[in-house]
Formats: C-alpha cells, sequence, structure tokens
C-alpha cells in the first residue's frame, strides 16, 4: 500500500511538473491571458509630492471610513474598531485639545511633528 501511494504521488508530481512546463514554455499565454494579448503597462513607481498626495489619500479614505457618524472626526474607540492602530494607540498626543475627539488635519499635523 505504500508503495502504491509513492507511485501516485510520483505520477501527480510528474503531471504537475509537465504543466508548469507547458505554461512557462508558452509564456503569458495561459486562462487568464488570452493569446497574443497586450501585457499591461507597468505602474510608475511614485516619488516626492506625488507619493505623499497618495499616502494622503489613503489615509484619510480609511479615516472616512473609520467616521462613521460622517462628522470628520473619531474617537479612540472607532479608531480602534477600524483598525487604525496607529491613531488609537497615538490618540492622547494627537488630541491635543483633550476634546476626547480628533480630526483628520490633527492626524495629519500629528504625523509632521513625528518626521
Amino acid at each position: 500500500m505504500k508503495n502504491s501511494w509513492h507511485s501516485i504521488s510520483a505520477v501527480l508530481c510528474a503531471a504537475g511538473l509537465s504543466s508548469a512546463m507547458s505554461i512557462a514554455q508558452a509564456g503569458t499565454e495561459g486562462p487568464l491571458l488570452p493569446p497574443g494579448a497586450p501585457l499591461p503597462a507597468p505602474t510608475p513607481i511614485s516619488k516626492g509630492a506625488d507619493l505623499q498626495q497618495q499616502v494622503d489619500q489613503g489615509l484619510k479614505a480609511d479615516f472616512d471610513a473609520a467616521d462613521v457618524d460622517k462628522k470628520g472626526v473619531l474617537t479612540k474607540e472607532q479608531a480602534q474598531k477600524a483598525g487604525l492602530g496607529f491613531v488609537s494607540n497615538n490618540f492622547s498626543k494627537i488630541d491635543t485639545a483633550k476634546r476626547g475627539k480628533v480630526t483628520f488635519e490633527d492626524v495629519k499635523r500629528y504625523i509632521q511633528m513625528q518626521r
């Protein structure tokens, strides 16, 4: 019985290797990309101000998603529930006015002070 499992495993491995080799030889053709289809252009790497803008937009989107009341502010609990660990872990430092809530501008100001 043990030998038959080894034989079956060897056959399956050989079949998998054969499939992988045929895919590699085919190049970009496959079930997800039709034959002769052009490859998408690579995404340019963002730098400087463009990168900062992308980071700000992502943070703003996360902040807005966590702001369930849509009042433009987050409590520490809302930040925790949304998984915004940076905000919840530094909440007392971000909330310099000690209001129990922070705005997106408060968060950005704190991040800029950390640089």
